[in-house]
């Protein structure tokens, strides 16, 4: 693929719209990906290796790793990894990862989905979504909740299968139900959702015109937290319900999302 990107990319027509998958065993060689990532038609779904750049970044093992690590931070970036552990070390990786696909092409949205190990809360890969429109940061927030979802029941089910196994009894929530809602996944949507009303609360009360249109506040919101729109859209008819938010011109009680262009203050 490293081969051909470049090839691939100057064969598609100019106003045609490409997705380009990105998955590899370890990892490719960016510059030669950027010719069908700066498309401005595009969007693109990229592997980021965790685990591995985890084990081996700042070794000089992966000669790639490094390049791609080192594009959006060039001087620094050993030392900052060196200085932290954790779930700090593994946000770092990310950023890192994620500011060298969307800085170059001018991407406005990154976000991410990570995979974790089957039996382990550890990070196995990140899968970075870009795209430049509002429209594909909705749609890829609907796909990560269903992944999301699943992951937590998966994981759950055969976290609880390998401990039953070594039971001599049948255990009554052997299939992991019980485990879900404490699941990385699960944890992940639960605080996105507290974070997000948070947000879209102080959004509301900090606007300088007194009033911000629907459609000024979930891209930010979608942007950066694991939330839906249409999850976030029902909990604003909800606060506009209980007069928490103040929405003239709702169209009708059937109305469950706000339009684009409502315009929305907070005055709970």
């Amino acid at each position: 693929m490293e081969d051909h990107a470049a090839a691939i990319a100057a064969s598609i027509p100019q106003q045609s719209f490409s997705f380009t998958l990105i998955d590899p065993k370890g990892f490719p060689a960016i510059g030669s990906m950027m010719p069908l990532l700066r498309r401005q038609n595009a969007e693109a779904l990229v592997n980021f290796m965790f685990d591995f750049a985890n084990r081996f970044g700042g070794t000089d093992l992966i000669p790639t790793l490094e390049a791609w690590l080192s594009t959006s931070a060039p001087d620094d970036w050993r030392e900052r990894i060196r200085a932290v552990s954790g779930e700090q070390r593994e946000q770092l990786y990310e950023e890192l990862a994620v500011e060298a696909l969307r800085r170059t092409p001018g991407y406005v949205y990154a976000p991410v989905i990570t995979v974790d190990k089957v039996l382990h809360n550890r990070a196995l890969y990140k899968l970075i979504f870009l795209t430049r429109h509002s429209e594909g940061l909705k749609v890829y927030r609907d796909s990560e909740r269903s992944a999301l979802d699943a992951q937590a029941t998966t994981r759950s089910a055969l976290k609880a299968k390998k401990r039953d196994a070594g039971r001599l009894m049948d255990d009554l929530f052997a299939d992991g139900s019980d485990a879900i809602p404490n699941d990385r996944s699960t944890q992940v949507v639960r605080r996105s959702e507290a974070e997000a009303l948070r947000r879209l609360q102080a959004m509301l009360t900090n606007a300088s015109s007194g009033f911000c249109t629907w459609k000024e506040c979930w891209p930010m919101i979608l942007a950066e937290l694991s939330v839906t729109h249409s999850w976030l859209g029902r909990q604003v008819n909800d606060l506009r319900k209980a007069g928490q938010i103040s929405a003239p011109g709702w169209p009708s009680e059937r109305t469950q999302i706000p339009r684009d262009e409502q315009r929305l203050k907070w005055s709970g």
